[in-house]
């Protein structure tokens, strides 16, 4: 039998996910920057006669500063480093670019042509960030408008160019156009299996959610409430919840703000809930907790302050409810359908005494 994930579960296993890849991420551009810092430094000082060298090279130096300090505060939005240092390693990129081209004090250096392939190799390597940091269609507009800007300002040059070095630009470009091309296949690969993975938990969800409340449905708490019994924690209680004179609403009102009234009761007890304690959709107008962490008077003392809440305040859409409640305590040799049954019996009570009320077995 397949392994039940609630939806819950599901929720905080991608959230857990998510902040474990951009941390991965976050350390990756930390270790990078500060690796590259030295490489940085003597690069800026083995050309700090030339003034272009001086300036673009100093920019590159301070942004890979401010990332450094950008990436060591967990608060800064991992995207905003991320497109600060996509906008800096670009402009000093064209920068140099302009500079290797246009300059004749550049044409006289005698790595000139190897200085033009390490330029469009970064260029490369920030196509693979662009795809990272945007969306992969904005990403490939992004890099097709950086391959005509390059083409634009190598056109004018390439008259005075030898046959040779001709065919290395001609090379060149070919790659990068390649390197464009064959990221946004990766990256169409690897928004196809996003997708895939989310439809999975759509269909996932659907099975184990009630459709008109979003919470957990009868099928869903059961299968986790056993898993909990499983563990003997004699903290556990467990309570049903019944709306006072629901039948009435339908009949005053009609079904949508009946429908309505359960979703906002719903919400409700979601919200006066605590993280670790669980609610679903037991059918109909009635309701199903667990609470977890505590004895027997706090968890009475939880169920009083809700069936308060509701009893003193209306609905959002103005409708003012009373609940029952019925609940039990795990006792060592438990199964859900005992706990459930004296829990339901509970509920009876409560009902018979006149209803609004908790009553505990």
């Amino acid at each position: 039998m397949k392994k039940f994930k609630p939806y819950r579960a599901v929720t905080l296993g991608m959230r857990r996910m998510f902040r474990e890849q951009n941390k991965f991420k976050r350390q990756t551009y930390f270790w990078a920057s500060l690796l590259s810092l030295p490489v940085i430094v003597w690069t800026w000082l083995l050309r700090f006669d030339l003034p272009v060298w001086r300036f673009s090279y100093g920019i590159l130096l301070i942004g890979l500063i401010i990332s450094l300090l950008a990436l060591l505060n967990p608060n800064l939005p991992l995207r905003w480093v991320e497109r600060f240092i996509l906008i800096v390693v670009t402009v000093v990129g064209f920068i140099k670019y302009v500079y290797l081209l246009s300059d004749p004090a550049a044409l006289q250096l005698t790595n000139w042509l190897g200085e033009i392939q390490a330029t469009f190799w970064n260029f490369g390597l920030g196509f693979i960030l662009i795809y990272i940091v945007f969306e992969r269609k904005k990403a490939f507009w992004i890099c097709t408008a950086q391959i005509l800007l390059i083409l634009t300002i190598t056109l004018p040059h390439l008259g005075g160019f030898s046959d040779e070095i001709l065919r290395e630009f001609f090379r060149l470009e070919t790659r990068l156009v390649a390197a464009a091309f064959l990221t946004l296949i990766l990256a169409k690969a690897k928004d196809d299996l996003l997708e895939t993975q989310n439809r999975v938990l759509d269909v996932e969800t659907l099975a184990y959610l009630d459709p008109l409340t979003n919470l957990l449905n009868r099928r869903a708490f059961s299968q986790l409430m056993q898993s909990h019994l499983a563990t003997n924690n004699l903290q556990i209680g467990l309570v049903l919840a019944d709306v006072d004179f629901f039948k009435s609403i339908n009949d005053a009102y009609g079904h949508e703000i009946g429908d309505e009234t359960l979703r906002e009761t719903a919400a409700l007890l979601k919200a006066s809930l605590r993280e670790s304690d669980l609610v679903g959709r037991w059918g109909g107008e009635e309701f199903i907790i667990m609470l977890q962490q505590g004895d027997l008077l706090k968890h009475i003392q939880t169920i009083e302050r809700i069936r308060q809440q509701f009893a003193n305040s209306p609905l959002p859409n103005g409708l003012k409810i009373t609940l029952s409640f019925g609940g039990s305590n795990f006792q060592k040799g438990d199964t859900f359908e005992s706990l459930f049954s004296r829990a339901d019996q509970a509920l009876y009570v409560a009902k018979n005494k006149g209803r609004n009320r908790v009553e505990w077995l």
